[in-house]
């Protein structure tokens, strides 16, 4: 578990901010903070006004997704609003593990469900099972990377198949299938039949 306790003067969203940027350095990120301060000084009529604006912005770069990162809002401590970011590094892995594990069977079943299609020359359902297995490929490359930046990943995490294979086994089947016009029989409606009856 990662935390990191803030406090600000100005805001407790900036108190939050500070405690979630706090967390993502510890993670491994890039922290751009732009701090500044601007002080007017207006003179009018022999009296003098000096006024000070501090704005504060910081922008997190991380690589770590900050929707596993929970912010606590603290008691205020005098003038200072406080806030502590956690994020549990077993929970998040532990959480993409399990959907990279639900992609990988749902994977398994389409492409096994594409090939028993095509097998059977149902092909419009295996393409649509081959549809399905190529959606989750780009969702489970992205949650590979998250959990390789903290955690270690062996050939376990690879998936295994052959959607390339089926996909140019259904293309070699349909492009050996043959449409042939069949000549129509003509319809005889029964009024004509009982016409015929003379």
């Amino acid at each position: 578990v990662i935390t990191y306790t803030a406090s600000s003067e100005v805001s407790q969203e900036q108190a939050n901010n500070t405690a979630i940027a706090g967390v993502a350095k510890q993670v491994s990120s890039t922290v751009v903070t732009d701090d500044r301060l601007r002080t007017e000084d207006v003179s009018a009529g022999g009296k003098e006004k000096i006024s000070q604006t501090y704005t504060s912005n910081k922008n997190v770069k991380t690589n770590v997704d900050l929707k596993w990162v929970k912010v606590q809002p603290l008691p205020k401590d005098g003038k200072k609003f406080r806030a502590t970011a956690t994020l549990d590094v077993d929970e998040m892995t532990n959480n993409i593990r399990l959907q990279m594990a639900t992609a990988k069977e749902k994977l398994e079943r389409f492409e096994a469900a594409g090939r028993a299609a095509l097998d059977a020359s149902r092909y419009d359902e295996a393409v649509r099972n081959l549809a399905a297995a190529e959606s989750l490929l780009q969702p489970y490359a992205q949650l590979k990377a998250e959990l390789a930046k903290v955690f270690t990943l062996n050939d376990s995490y690879n998936l295994k198949h052959d959607l390339p294979g089926l996909k140019a086994a259904i293309a070699s089947r349909l492009a050996n299938i043959q449409v042939e016009a069949v000549p129509a029989l003509p319809v005889i409606d029964k009024d004509i039949i009982a016409d015929l009856n003379v």
